[in-house]
């Protein structure tokens, strides 16, 4: 519908990144700790 939604700032897109990139890592490390 061409409607804005809403507005995301970079900051909350790096935020975010960053989140998950801490959150794979944390699982990485746990999955190496059990093996």
């Amino acid at each position: 519908d061409g409607m804005l939604d809403g507005i995301v700032s970079i900051g909350d897109v790096v935020k975010r990144r960053i989140e998950d990139v801490e959150r794979e890592a944390d699982q990485i490390r746990a999955y190496i700790a059990t093996a």
